[in-house]
């Protein structure tokens, strides 16, 4: 009787390394780009938003050092200052809230690539190395890496509709207090 041949231990590793690489490895570089993007596309927003809303509140005392009593018609009252003055801090808060928001949304991202690999990585190691695992063992890493993706998704909706929400409230907030100087 002839007994059947088992692979070489070795071919199978480097089977395996071959085939994690392949699989895993542009999920993790993925995830790590998320990082870097993050982080420039926070600081890009803050530096517009912080632009738009803190230039127009340092300038309002050069703007209101041009009013004067004399004349008429660039006359402004003393509440469409206050009111103006207040609009752009919050103009400020909120693209400082956008860009936390933003930076949050692409580690959420990050968070779903290396889940996501995890669970690759899980997969592999069972199909590789055919480990005795049970079923119930299986399934249940299975359910928790996917939880972990689940989870990262809807990190991702919420800060991405906040971040939404905060950046249009921002450039509202410029522009409504740019009017009450005008008016």
């Amino acid at each position: 009787m002839i007994e059947p041949q088992r692979p070489d231990p070795e071919t199978i590793r480097e089977a395996y390394f071959k085939e994690m690489s392949r699989i895993v490895d542009p999920l993790t570089q993925q995830a790590f780009q998320y990082v870097e993007l993050g982080a420039a596309y926070a600081q890009i927003g803050l530096k517009w938003s912080y632009l738009l809303n803190g230039g127009a509140l340092i300038a309002l005392p050069a703007y209101l050092s041009s009013v004067s009593k004399d004349n008429a018609f660039l006359q402004v009252s003393p509440l469409s200052i206050k009111i103006a003055a207040i609009g752009y801090v919050v103009g400020l808060v909120l693209s400082g809230l956008c860009s936390l928001l933003a930076y949050l949304n692409y580690g959420a991202f990050k968070n779903e690539c290396l889940a996501t690999a995890s669970l690759r990585a899980w997969e592999m190691n069972n199909t590789f190395y055919n480990e005795q695992t049970s079923e119930k063992d299986f399934k249940a890493g299975v359910d928790s890496a996917e939880k972990l993706v689940q989870s990262a998704n809807r990190m991702k909706d919420k800060t991405y509709l906040t971040s939404v929400f905060s950046v249009c409230g921002a450039y509202i907030a410029f522009f409504m207090s740019s009017l009450i100087l005008v008016w």
